[in-house]
């Protein structure tokens, strides 16, 4: 399932690339493409970078990815998945930010997908394709925990396990004090 999410993103960045590179900029009607590197304060820096911190928020997936480590599983290994994933994770970001706003211009919509849409040829189509597949690949990923939080609340709301382990805890730390 990962190799297949890689290799949809890596298609799905390719075909941009590849568009741009063969259709060129048709769909950006700027002429100041200065103005992309302008830094302006506002709310838009607000909501970038909130995306920033979704988009580096695989730490739900951190403790199955060290379990699936297998015989390497130490905190050095740990660590270096860590870094692959946000090195990884900003190469994808800036890469397909970077043709969007090239391709589209600053008509581009916070919803690429919008953009896309609104082309009819071949690499619109193919590249809407692999974000079918990028979406399939990312629904085990958020499923998981998701399913996991959804068990662990009807477990406390039925048995309330985490409420009497936490009055369990407090009792004996009384009773440490008074013997103290």
């Amino acid at each position: 399932m990962s190799i297949l999410l890689f290799v949809a993103i890596a298609l799905f960045i390719f075909l941009f690339l590849i568009q741009l590179c063969t259709l060129g900029t048709i769909e950006n009607h700027d002429v100041d493409y200065g103005q992309y590197y302008r830094f302006e304060l506002g709310m838009q820096l607000v909501t970038g970078f909130n995306i920033i911190v979704l988009a580096y928020s695989y730490q739900t997936n951190l403790f199955p990815t060290y379990n699936s480590l297998g015989a390497n599983k130490n905190n050095r290994t740990g660590l270096m998945s860590v870094w692959v994933a946000s090195i990884l994770s900003f190469v994808i970001y800036v890469s397909l930010g970077i043709l969007s706003i090239y391709t589209f211009g600053s008509g581009v919509d916070a919803d690429i997908m919008t953009n896309v849409d609104s082309e009819q040829n071949a690499y619109s189509y193919i590249i809407r394709v692999a974000f079918l597949v990028v979406l399939a690949c990312h629904i085990p990923y958020v499923f998981f925990p998701t399913k996991e939080s959804f068990l662990i609340m009807v477990d406390e709301a039925e048995n309330k396990s985490m409420q009497k382990a936490l009055e369990y805890k407090i009792q004996q730390q009384t009773i440490g004090h008074v013997k103290d």
